[in-house]
């Protein structure tokens, strides 16, 4: 499990200015979102041959301020959650067939007016939906000495 805040994070265009963006807030221009608190989780199980793991990331409320073009205005993108599931199988040392799903509940990211063409912030959020992978692992161990 891994947990973080932002105590404090503020800019201010000049002295005696309000804060522009803080933490919880969308600045499009430099920083992007800045939720004031993630998470993410693993969990991962072992039996024989196979291997079964579960992640979670979990994305808190962030407020993007409406800016020139709709001044006072507050646009909420409220919390995210991503699930993500893996199974693996080891036969031997050289061998190993995984799958996988992420975004299990095909999360949409949310919609942000001042973001550029996606129209959210791809560095925080996913901008696929449910995504199904497969990988085949070999490794040689080498011939002779």
């Amino acid at each position: 499990l891994m947990i973080s805040h932002v105590i404090d994070r503020e800019l201010v265009a000049f002295g005696g200015a309000e804060p522009l963006f803080g933490a919880g807030g969308f600045d499009q221009d430099n920083f992007g979102a800045i939720p004031a608190w993630r998470a993410q989780y693993r969990l991962d199980w072992t039996r024989g041959d196979w291997q079964l793991g579960y992640q979670a990331h979990w994305i808190d409320v962030v407020r993007e301020r409406g800016d020139e073009v709709f001044p006072g205005t507050v646009n909420r993108a409220g919390p995210v959650v991503y699930h993500d599931v893996v199974v693996e199988w080891n036969p031997d040392a050289r061998w190993r067939v995984s799958a996988g799903i992420e975004n299990l509940t095909d999360i949409e990211p949310p919609f942000f007016a001042n973001a550029d063409e996606a129209n959210t912030d791809l560095g925080t959020y996913r901008a696929l939906g449910t995504a199904f992978w497969l990988r085949l692992d070999f490794r040689d161990s080498g011939r002779g000495s």
